[in-house]
């Protein structure tokens, strides 16, 4: 393969590939509708996208051909953001099945997004009040300045090498009975749910999945600084998150453990199990608290104290800018509870979903509890809405309780 394809050639050779990979529920009309998108591209910033090779490619590369495009076609910013998504898709097909063959290439997604966000919002929206605009100015400067300093550093990696990872998860393991906070670090490297996500499981939230013998957790409560339960902020956030295999094997251990120490009969080991287990309470505790859940600034604290020896100086480096830029714009990818060791390690699962899994886009922000959105259509079904309303109904019954 000739290592100087451009964006352009290399859409041009793969895109069935690309749509089977992404599984296009309409092949012909999504391959006319990003094809058309390309050419608009192509016009727009031939240098970029036409002639540089993609192994060469930086986010910043990729955000002036999209501004580029606004800048001759007036498009809105939904429309833009469909651009990145279009780049985003052939540049994860490049990474999986042929960067190896060319160089590294310098791109970031979310970086390039909230770059259109924020940087052409109020030039396609000439409509929005003046005060508002002004009330926004400071926060986006900073957001401004903080993606500025991302990518003057896009060199520096966001996610654990294979072997951080193994490292990490063989310490994990190998401690994993000693405290209740260390299985909570296994599930948000494995599931990427945040804080107060992990800290609200319980025993009851494990189910089978229909018609398998793996399981999945249940997510529809979080736990606030004083442990007090609510409802996730928005619908989005009920969701059932598949365990990972190598995660299900430390969840056996640790029930299986806590079994032994309060001498309840284990269910594993003879025949099929029943539908939901025999504990109950939170999984994640203090110590060996068990069913009694552990407070954010203790689960902080731990992970800091047991796994920020082991991150990598660039990768620290890198995630703090990121997660600088959440912070400020307030991203869905903000959690008041994070330090950056949990958001190095929950950030980890998102992109090992991103790079390492054939999920869709609308999978992908399914499971991380993700607004989903396509053409301007939310593509949630009302489900999330229903148990969001159900969810305050059973919080507000266990608040009276208390």
């Amino acid at each position: 393969m000739n290592s100087i394809y451009s964006l352009c050639d290399y859409w041009n050779d793969f895109h069935g590939a690309i749509a089977k990979v992404r599984k296009w529920k309409n092949p012909v009309a999504t391959y006319s509708y990003y094809n058309n998108m390309m050419k608009n591209l192509s016009d727009a910033a031939p240098e970029t996208i036409t002639k540089t090779p993609i192994g060469e490619l930086s986010s910043i590369d990729i955000t002036l051909a999209i501004r580029a495009v606004h800048s001759k076609e007036k498009k809105d910013v939904n429309t833009l953001l469909g651009y990145a998504s279009l780049i985003n898709d052939i540049i994860n097909y490049y990474r999986l099945f042929h960067q190896s063959m060319y160089g590294v290439i310098n791109y970031n997604n979310e970086l390039v997004r909230r770059n259109i966000r924020y940087k052409l919002s109020d030039n396609t929206d000439g409509k929005k009040a003046e005060s508002k605009k002004h009330s926004r100015q400071k926060s986006t400067a900073d957001i401004n300045q903080a993606e500025d300093d991302f990518a003057t550093n896009w060199n520096l990696r966001k996610s654990l090498s294979l072997t951080e990872m193994r490292t990490i998860m063989k310490f994990i393991s190998a401690h994993l009975l000693e405290d209740g906070r260390f299985i909570a670090l296994a599930i948000m490297i494995y599931t990427g749910v945040r804080p107060a996500e992990c800290r609200a499981l319980c025993w009851e939230d494990i189910d089978f999945i229909p018609g398998h013998m793996a399981k999945y957790f249940e997510i529809h409560k979080v736990l606030d600084e004083h442990n007090n339960p609510n409802e996730p902020k928005t619908a989005n956030g009920y969701r059932n998150i598949p365990i990972h295999a190598e995660l299900q094997s430390l969840l056996t251990r640790w029930e299986k453990f806590i079994c032994k120490e309060k001498q309840i009969e284990s269910i594993h080991g003879n025949g099929m199990p029943p539908h939901r287990g025999q504990l109950t309470g939170y999984i994640c505790c203090n110590g060996n608290d068990f069913g009694k859940p552990c407070k954010y600034h203790s689960l902080a604290s731990f992970a800091k104290e047991k796994v920020f020896p082991m991150l990598n100086p660039d990768l620290i480096e890198a995630a703090t800018y990121d997660w600088s830029i959440a912070k400020k714009d307030k991203s869905i990818e903000n959690d008041p509870e994070d330090n950056i060791t949990l958001y190095v390690l929950r950030r980890n699962f998102w992109t090992w979903m991103q790079y390492a899994t054939p999920c869709t886009r609308l999978e992908k922000l399914y499971v991380m509890g993700h607004k989903m959105d396509a053409e301007g259509k939310n593509m949630r079904s009302c489900t999330g809405q229903h148990k969001l309303d159900t969810g305050k109904r059973k919080i507000r019954k266990i608040k009276t309780r208390d």
